[in-house]
């Protein structure tokens, strides 16, 4: 016996019924749409790509199932937190009034749950899971388990309602795996995950990569190989063969919406998802191929100390930077081998310092950087022979910009004249010469391969302000300045690259009468 009630909103009607049930029965009939620890990787990519999902609740906790049952039968305690039910959508249960037998209703209805299997069963545990189980695992207590179960005969609970209500009302200890909730929102298109937005493309897009066995006959590495399942990336390796690439499906689909679908203004930002997919797939099966010496052994296969997850990032930039540029290329290996991928030696990385802390932030940025203009300009800086030479500062350079400034302190824009410092290779004292009303000085880092630099002033520069960030739009040195520097401005230029390496070079700069 229930009661009923309806929640009003608006136009829309919500009807629910409150009861309780023994809860070894209400296990018999109702079940979590949940997935299993071991569910794998591409079952749920398929299911987000086939909504509406069925398997969209975390798995069953046998832990805490336990610890309910011990619990109960030790102290006899009672359970009044009720559980959230909801009828399985398009499975009919029957409710209707009780009816005494002299005709008259008595304001309480009576549910008829048919048989089920325990793959046939009627209800959804919306919330409350291990509560069901655990209290029909009990041996003594026999406490009824209070109850909400939402059902409409007119089916206004829609498979995505059922699943916002349960990211909105569950009272798990423990939130919800961010991967889980973002492939969730995705099949319900809630939050970030509107339909046709970026982070739908891009969330669909991983989901293909998944799911999808092959793509112009070419095996995809990616198949099984993305984080869907956070229980099951916990319990063992995740990522490609022959190794590295190791990403869960948020982490690939923030990568792919934030290097290229954001990227405004790109004419090829109307390849499909299908078509994305294709081409990170085949790009990385072309890495594995052309890589020299054994992939396994490189700085993006290795599954040992060698791998460089920055690498692994950055190549994806790469692939996302000339896919916003040019398209889909003829032949990925003969694209790779334009930059020559083949003859460079992705194993040989004694060069590198550290990629922890700081150094790790700024190989990043550099990683991404040094990629994106790589694969965005389809060339290779000019002097530089392969990527780790561009890693390593070849091509690095500051861009000091400098202009007359006139009586009234106001830089004189048609002036205005540019000097480029070699940050790591050529001559170790950079000297520029400037007239005496040459005072308006910039100096900016144009080199995707420097993640920062800084100075150190030398001599009275050391009392001024000049810290790389006053330069960063221009700073105009007054007569006084001048005088006091006597004619000459002085720095340790320190420039941070890839790997922790740092570099250090002298600049000059000379206010000659």
């Amino acid at each position: 016996m229930c009661q009923k009630f309806v929640i009003t909103n608006g136009s829309n009607e919500f009807p629910y019924l409150l009861g309780a049930l023994d809860p070894k029965i209400l296990d018999s009939i109702a079940i979590a749409p949940s997935f299993e620890d071991d569910t794998e990787h591409k079952k749920l990519a398929a299911e987000v790509l086939d909504p509406p999902a069925e398997h969209w609740q975390r798995p069953v906790i046998q832990k805490k199932i336990e610890a309910i049952a011990s619990n109960f039968d030790r102290s006899m305690e009672i359970m009044p937190n009720p559980v959230l039910l909801a009828a399985i959508p398009k499975k009919k249960i029957h409710i209707e009034k009780q009816v005494l037998a002299n005709g008259s209703e008595t304001g309480l209805w009576v549910v008829e749950i048919p048989p089920t299997s325990e793959q046939a069963k009627s209800l959804w545990i919306i919330d409350g899971q291990h509560r069901v189980k655990g209290l029909a695992k009990t041996k003594t207590t026999q406490s009824l388990l209070p109850f909400v179960l939402l059902y409409s005969e007119n089916d206004v609970y829609r498979p995505e309602t059922l699943a916002k209500i349960f990211a909105q009302v569950t009272t798990e200890a423990t939130p919800l795996d961010p991967v889980h909730k973002a492939w969730m929102q995705f099949v319900f298109n809630l939050g970030d995950y509107e339909s046709g937005s970026t982070t739908w493309r891009a969330m669909r897009t991983v989901a293909l990569l998944c799911k999808t066995q092959s793509f112009e006959g070419t095996t995809n590495r990616f198949y099984n190989a993305i984080g869907f399942n956070p229980r099951l990336s916990e319990l063992g390796d995740q990522g490609i063969s022959p190794g590295g690439f190791s990403y869960s499906a948020v982490e690939l689909a923030e990568l792919l919406n934030k290097y290229f679908y954001k990227a405004a203004g790109s004419p090829f930002l109307t390849m499909t998802e299908e078509e994305v997919a294709t081409e990170i797939s085949l790009a990385i099966d072309a890495l594995v191929n052309v890589c020299k010496g054994k992939a396994q052994d490189s700085a993006f296969f290795s599954k040992s100390r060698k791998e460089q997850k920055y690498f692994r990032d950055g190549f994806i930039v790469g692939v996302l930077a000339y896919l916003k540029r040019h398209g889909a290329p003829h032949d990925w290996k003969a694209l790779l081998k334009t930059f020559n991928f083949h003859n460079t030696d992705w194993s040989d990385l004694d060069w590198i310092e550290t990629t922890s802390g700081r150094s790790g932030s700024i190989s990043k940025v550099v990683a991404n950087a040094c990629f994106d203009n790589v694969f965005g300009e389809s060339t290779l800086p000019t002097g530089t022979k392969d990527l780790f030479d561009m890693f390593q500062g070849s091509n690095a350079k500051l861009t000091i910009e400098y202009a007359e400034v006139g009586a009234d302190e106001k830089i004189k824009r048609s002036t205005k004249k540019t000097h480029e410092m070699e940050l790591v290779h050529g001559r170790l004292v950079d000297t520029l010469i400037l007239s005496a009303n040459q005072r308006w000085i910039k100096i900016r880092n144009n080199s995707p391969n420097v993640g920062t630099f800084k100075f150190n002033p030398q001599g009275i520069a050391a009392e001024l302000d000049l810290e790389a960030s006053a330069f960063k739009n221009g700073r105009i040195f007054s007569i006084e300045e001048v005088k006091k520097l006597k004619k000459m401005l002085k720095f340790i230029v320190v420039s941070e690259l890839y790997g922790g390496v740092q570099h250090q070079k002298t600049l000059q700069i000379k206010f000659d009468a």
